[in-house]
């Protein structure tokens, strides 16, 4: 198997991915760049009424594998705005408050166009109460009177962080909303690769819509595909930096490779296929554990249907939710390496079943 690299054009795409905002239920945006960014290597698509996108490739095969990775990303909404012009807001999803004040943020004015705003919190107490405490932040957006703000905006507005995609030292990236926009360009190169192969099964690369609200859209999307056989894309914490809680996260560090999770959203057979792919195809991985339920959608989609074997496949991420995440591209390439090798090992007669009888 030809080694992936990331190409400058594939580097646009994500650039593209990272700018679109696409909170939890308002994806449309970067569904219709992903349709459009596969369009002149995939023929088949399918949309459902959430939102959720699948690139095909044999759609007629009986055997079936998803690849899902979610493209809604957390933030802000305008919860009301108060007689100064202030906007008080609510979480979508779960962003790290910690590290939003002081943020540029855009703010979806009436008339659809973004604009620009600055986010702070009321106190300058850095109590934990008060930093983790929604209430304290409000937005500027520069006007000063709940007349002119309410001419600009509504309550229900969506607010983004004001973030690009920006190259540090080496193979190093930060950005917003990693979380996961890199996991749905990981799916989307890797059925690319996938095309040029006569494959006798079916992928479906699915852009999954409000993972961050409870793992939503990968419900509808398991349920309509049924495939044999699923692997959810996302992100992983990090130990590697100052204050990480090892003993939680485990030893999980940038530039080491795609993490291969290891709990009871995992089956057997397809933790042991994805490591065996690894090994065969000299690809880096490193290990996370997981004994509960994920909060990835791995955990839906192994309930679709009569169940789905499912595997849960992470891209290392440092500063998970904050305006200035950051991943190692290196760790990307061996993801998506890992989903090709994976699915060209896989043939139809694997029984994926714990017990068999």
């Amino acid at each position: 198997m030809k080694k992936y690299k990331v190409l400058k054009k594939s580097l646009s795409f994500l650039e593209e991915l990272i700018k679109i905002a696409s909170l939890s239920g308002s994806e449309k945006d970067i569904q219709n760049a992903y349709i459009n960014y596969l369009k002149p290597t995939i023929k088949d698509f399918d949309a459902d009424m959430l939102g959720n996108v699948s690139a095909i490739l044999n759609p007629d095969a009986t055997f079936k594998v998803m690849l899902a990775a979610h493209c809604d990303q957390v933030g802000l909404m305008v919860q009301y705005i108060d007689s100064n012009g202030f906007l008080m807001i609510n979480k979508v999803g779960g962003p790290n408050l910690s590290t939003y004040s002081g943020q540029n943020v855009l703010v979806k004015s009436n008339d659809g166009k973004w604009l620009p705003g600055v986010i702070q919190r009321k106190s300058n107490s850095f109590s934990k109460d008060e930093i983790e405490n929604i209430e304290n932040y409000f937005i500027d957006i520069g006007v000063s009177s709940e007349k002119e703000a309410s001419r600009l905006v509504s309550a229900g507005t969506q607010i983004v962080v004001d973030t690009k995609l920006q190259k540090l030292t080496g193979f190093r990236y930060t950005a917003s909303a990693f979380d996961d926009k890199i996991g749905v360009f990981a799916i989307a190169e890797a059925i690319k690769i996938l095309s040029k192969y006569d494959l006798d099964i079916g992928v479906y690369a699915v852009s999954t819509v409000q993972e961050e609200v409870g793992t939503l859209g990968a419900k509808t999307a398991s349920h309509a595909i049924n495939p044999n056989v699923g692997i959810a894309v996302d992100v992983n914490y990090t130990s590697d930096y100052t204050s990480s809680p090892k003993k939680i996260v485990g030893n999980v560090g940038l530039g080491l490779g795609a993490v291969l999770v290891k709990g009871i959203n995992v089956n057997a057979k397809v933790d042991e296929l994805l490591t065996t792919a690894a090994k065969k195809e000299n690809i880096k991985t490193q290990m996370s554990v997981c004994p509960g339920r994920t909060g990835t959608d791995a955990r839906t989609i192994q309930l679709a249907g009569n169940g789905v074997a499912t595997g849960l496949v992470k891209i290392p991420l440092r500063y998970m939710h904050s305006p200035t995440e950051v991943l190692d591209m290196s760790d990307v390439e061996d993801t998506i390496n890992l989903l090709v090798a994976f699915v060209l090992s896989i043939s139809e007669d694997i029984d994926f079943r714990p017990v068999q009888v």
